[in-house]
């Protein structure tokens, strides 16, 4: 046990040489470098180890790093002064007792997690993108955990490859997992605007972008699919399939949202014809997107008010139509209608407003 510490300690002997040679530590606070790694180095090569000591261990070094970095600033040493032998040797250091608290106490994803924010705070991308991957080979039943590594290869290493592969490989785990489902839709959705603004910046001709291999990209042929595919692995879910809408006027600068959405209500309409929560959802659809027309209105200086009210009008209407179709539960229907209207009355401000809600 000594000797493995002891050899530990000398693998040091070049950082403390230099720091103490461009004057970043005295020798006494070098000896206290010393004696305190040494103590942590006994802890953690102990028998029974705890995640504690390599915590406590990790928290010293991240401080001692912080240390170094301000006092370069304050020496006005230079951000490469043996930045090698010293900051760097520090972050292989942390990064070093991180794998090995990892391998220990793999089941612990929340250990996981904070390796991969120290390496993204170092800008170690790729190493972050690696430990992704071995957090995902404990936790591959977390689908949250899927949808952060996609997000990473998405946004971060600007690999809209290796996100779609996360999403696919996660629902080939976990496809009655709908949340991975919508994330997977919006993702799609998201490559499309960077292929939209790839395009831009290429300057093509119209010509040239239906040519292109990407114009199925750009029409919305795969989020279609992704639509696709989930409804039809999960099944007897109105409510999911409107998900999706809700998702699509995000993007309303794509122009086959529309026609989309249309689509998606068809759906609804013909899927689930007896169903009454579809009917509900289909009857609702005028205000599917109040947020956002409520928000461009205000900036319009529109009448606010007013615009719900004929929103709501447009809704009651729908549900009085449904309330004719003789294959939906009407006692059902019309316990949704009753909540939709509580729903709005719990949302009014003004008496007004409740009056325009029932007498409109």
């Amino acid at each position: 046990m000594a000797e493995v510490v002891q050899r530990h300690l000398e693998d040091m002997l070049s950082e403390f040489e230099q720091a103490k040679r461009i004057g970043l530590f005295t020798e006494a606070e070098i000896k206290k470098i010393v004696r305190t790694r040494r103590r942590h180095e006994y802890k953690i090569i102990r028998r029974t180890k705890e995640k504690e000591c390599y915590l406590d261990y990790i928290k010293y070094e991240t401080h001692l790093l912080k240390l170094v970095q301000l006092r370069r600033e304050k020496l006005k040493l230079g951000r490469i002064n043996k930045k090698n032998e010293i900051d760097l040797s520090i972050k292989r250091r942390i990064e070093r007792l991180f794998r090995s608290a990892c391998h220990r106490f793999k089941k612990d994803v929340n250990l996981w997690l904070t390796f991969i924010e120290f390496l993204k705070k170092q800008h170690d991308y790729s190493t972050a993108s690696s430990t992704f991957t071995s957090a995902l080979h404990t936790h591959g039943n977390k689908y949250w955990l899927w949808i952060m590594a996609a997000k990473f290869e998405f946004e971060t290493m600007v690999s809209p490859s290796s996100a779609r592969s996360l999403f696919q490989r996660a629902l080939r785990i976990m496809p009655q997992e709908k949340k991975l489902w919508l994330e997977y839709f919006k993702f799609e959705l998201l490559y499309v605007e960077l292929v939209q603004k790839r395009q831009a910046v290429l300057d093509r001709t119209k010509q040239e972008i239906e040519n292109n291999e990407e114009d199925a990209v750009l029409q919305g042929k795969i989020v279609e699919i992704v639509f696709h595919n989930a409804q039809t692995t999960i099944e007897n879910d109105p409510t999911f399939i409107c998900s999706f809408v809700k998702i699509l006027y995000e993007f309303s600068q794509f122009s086959f949202v529309e026609s989309f959405i249309d689509h998606i209500y068809s759906v609804l309409k013909e899927k689930y014809s007896s169903n009454a929560l579809a009917q509900s959802l289909i009857a609702q659809r005028p205000l599917i997107n109040e947020r956002k027309m409520i928000d461009e209105a205000a900036k319009k200086e529109q009448d606010v008010t007013f615009m719900i009210a004929i929103l709501e009008q447009q809704v009651r209407e729908n549900y009085e139509q449904q309330l004719n179709n003789s294959t939906v539960n009407k006692n059902e229907l019309w316990n949704l209608y009753l909540d939709f209207c509580l729903q709005r009355l719990s949302q009014a401000s003004d008496t007004n407003k409740t009056e325009v809600i029932f007498f409109y």
